[in-house]
């Protein structure tokens, strides 16, 4: 016989382990002749270190499995854990033996492993005779309570539910059962819930979003009791969503409670559990608070990130589940997403309310952050600077605000903090662009726009542009013609405020997202009474012809659907006017062809820029041979001037001309010379 090193006892319950096991070899017909017991396999569900004397036969094995209970009391509160549980869950007591074997199966791999070793002939018909004996409930029953447990969020199955050493129990469920001391449906609460911080705004924060309606939507139908109470909130990262949502809790006297995969207090984590799966997790611990919160009033759930566990569908769990989740939950909850183009329409048509979290305007942010820096003594300037970062968020000013605060910075340091916090955190989210506001290197000169087009179509531009009239004008031309300095001049000249867009504010990893940014873009200058500037509009509009993916065409579709529809003047410029999209061109009012400077314009830009009153004759005869020049070009010398303004750049200034005006001529044509 072999012999037992002693050991202390296990963590994992061997001693219920062992007997579980001994139960199922005895009592299910030759079971124990139907598998070959081995020392190593003993050993390892008892968790005690056997050596070998002599030859042992299953049957010298089997006994083996009956080792002494070292922990008969830790036994016994784990026997009245699992009958408190049935209790709290209104399921016959008579479960709680299966709930011990299926426990002992989670905890203990290598008495699941002695089950699969099993060749019985009809092994499933075998398992629910032990199941019926052991609990005294008949199939019916049982497969009624294990789909009970199922739908509670307790246990989780890829089988049918009847294949109860395969049923998954919940870790949190497991740690309660192991580890305390189940007293109430409180203590198992707080396994699964988070509460949520108390709410830094008010609701009336938010009045950039339609509040009065998700407010008084709440409020009735939390006051009806009604189920299937689930509102989504969707936009850019760091818009307020979660604020928001702890500002509404706050407002409908309810206790907000966050569902996540892991608890975590005092910075300590406190259910140390497997989250290889956490979204099968969060879905299994919001079914299980929904059930135990069935008959509560006072509580409100949040699910943030919530696109990951719609995504898994199916993989995981399955949609029919989450659709049912959506639609008979008793427990108001709001989801969270950044991403809503990752949902289904089929999850969205079962939310009650949808709506979308924008960042709010400029006006808006300025407040929000004159109250995040307040006692920073920032001078207005500075607040309006920051205000107008491009997209900035109302939670990035805070944590800018909060950084500058801890490290004591006021005034123009406090500044120059705030500017670079932003600076790294947008960078992060490949968003930070340097040139926060449009820079003229040289002032814009209408009359420098050298149009193929008739003179009076500016005026009637400009007549249009000074009504407000959604008018839609196409620029095209060589670069450095005025084309974006144009849509600038023209805007600033009435007073309207440019939203400048590039394919950096569009373009997105995620499928479905890009589309959403246009839209909101479209929207926001909509509500905002902006004008925009689709710069590079070739990158974003480019022939569906050329095209490949169904994502790229749908971003065109896109663009060309919000294009009609926009209320307010829209300016595109592009200097590739073949590579658009054959339906742009006749979505535009007017397009206008720019074309390079004539030798008048050329000769008098070198006089301006150069700050010199008269040419020399060999200046006025090279400058006159140059017919590919543009404004562009003389805001590269003015620049450069401004590196070295001591320097006379007169002779430097007419080379780089030169060779900017040879590096534009067409390529020659290859051929034979006649």
């Amino acid at each position: 016989m072999a012999k037992a090193k002693h050991k202390s006892p296990s963590r994992h319950l061997n001693h219920m382990a062992g007997a579980m096991c001994y139960r199922l070899l005895t009592e299910i017909p030759d079971a124990l002749y139907m598998i070959e017991l081995t020392l190593p396999m003993v050993s390892r569900i008892i968790g005690t270190g056997l050596s070998y004397n002599d030859y042992n036969t299953n049957f010298e094995l089997l006994e083996l499995l009956k080792i002494p209970d070292p922990a008969p009391k830790k036994t016994e509160q784990v026997r009245q854990n699992l009958s408190q549980l049935c209790s709290i869950f209104e399921l016959d007591e008579r479960v709680a033996v299966l709930l011990e074997f299926i426990l002992i199966m989670n905890i203990n791999s290598n008495a699941k492993f002695l089950i699969d070793c099993i060749e019985l002939p009809d092994q499933d018909h075998d398992l629910m005779l032990f199941y019926e004996h052991i609990s005294g409930l008949d199939k019916h029953h049982i497969i009624e309570a294990m789909e009970s447990l199922i739908s509670k969020g307790i246990l989780s199955a890829d089988s049918a539910p009847q294949h109860l050493p395969w049923l998954e129990m919940s870790n949190p469920i497991q740690y309660l059962l192991t580890k305390s001391v189940v007293t109430s449906c409180e203590q198992i609460l707080a396994s699964f819930l988070v509460k949520s911080p108390a709410p830094a705004f008010t609701l009336s924060d938010f009045d950039y979003v339609n509040i009065d309606l998700l407010r008084r939507y709440m409020q009735k139908a939390t006051a009806a009791q009604h189920t299937g109470i689930n509102v989504l909130l969707y936009g850019y990262a760091g818009t307020g969503k979660t604020e928001l949502a702890r500002a509404l809790a706050s407002e409908l006297d309810r206790q907000l409670f966050e569902i996540g995969s892991q608890v975590i207090a005092d910075g300590k984590l406190q259910q140390k559990h497997s989250t290889k799966y956490v979204n099968s997790q969060r879905v299994q611990y919001l079914t299980t608070v929904q059930t135990l919160l069935r008959n509560s009033t006072e509580n409100l759930l949040l699910i943030d990130e919530c696109e990951s566990i719609f995504q898994n569908a199916d993989s995981s769990y399955s949609k029919d589940m989450l659709h049912q989740t959506l639609e008979r939950n008793t427990v108001p909850a709001i989801w969270i997403t950044n991403h809503v183009g990752c949902l289904e329409d089929s999850y969205l048509r079962r939310f009650k309310l949808v709506l979308e979290i924008n960042s709010p305007d400029e006006n808006k942010l300025k407040a929000l952050t004159e109250q995040a820096v307040h006692g920073l003594n920032l001078s207005e300037n500075a607040v309006e600077k920051i205000a107008a970062v491009k997209h900035i968020t109302p939670a990035i000013i805070g944590n800018a605000a909060y950084v500058t605060k801890t490290v004591g910075e006021k005034r123009n340091k406090a500044e120059s903090t705030m500017l670079e916090v932003i600076e790294n955190t947008l960078e992060a989210c490949g968003l930070w662009q340097n040139d926060m506001r449009y820079q003229q290197e040289i002032p814009f000169d209408v009359s420098l726009l050298n149009l193929k087009q008739p003179k009076y179509v500016i005026d009637e531009i400009n007549h249009a542009v000074s009504q407000g009239q959604p008018v839609r004008v196409l620029l095209c031309g060589p670069p450095g013609t005025g084309k974006t300095a144009y849509a600038h001049y023209l805007t600033k000249a009435h007073d309207i405020k440019l939203k400048r867009v590039q394919c950096s504010d569009v373009l997105s990893k995620y499928v479905g997202e890009s589309e959403q940014n246009v839209r909101q873009l479209f929207i926001s200058a909509h509500r905002n009474k902006h004008a925009l500037l689709l710069d590079e509009v070739d990158s974003l509009l480019t022939s569906r012809d050329r095209l490949q993916a169904q994502h790229e065409t749908q971003l065109v579709n896109e663009i060309l659907t919000q294009l009609e529809c926009f209320t307010q003047p829209l300016f595109a410029a592009t200097n590739f006017e073949t590579a658009l999209d054959k339906a742009v061109l006749r979505r535009f009012d007017f397009k206008l062809e720019c074309d390079y400077l004539h030798t008048e314009q050329v000769l008098m830009l070198f006089r301006r820029v150069l700050g010199v009153s008269r040419l020399t004759q060999d200046e006025q005869q090279q400058l006159s041979t140059l017919n590919r020049l543009t404004p562009g070009d003389f805001a590269i010398i003015a620049r450069r001037m401004k590196f070295q303004p001591k320097q006379d750049h007169r002779q430097s200034a007419l080379q780089m001309l030169l060779d900017e005006n040879k590096r534009k001529q067409p390529n020659p044509t290859i051929g034979f010379v006649h």
